[in-house]
């Protein structure tokens, strides 16, 4: 499960209060598969 992956105030629906939990970790292998998995590569 992911939500609000970008910014602190990103998707607060249903009382989520972990949005911006990548910025810390991302990286450009991050960037990479991620964009691998939104095209379906992977």
């Amino acid at each position: 499960m992911m939500q609000a992956p970008g910014g602190s105030d990103e998707d607060r629906d249903g009382g989520f209060d972990h949005g911006g939990w990548s910025v810390n970790y991302w990286n450009e292998k991050m960037g990479k598969v991620m964009v691998a998995v939104t095209a379906g590569v992977t």
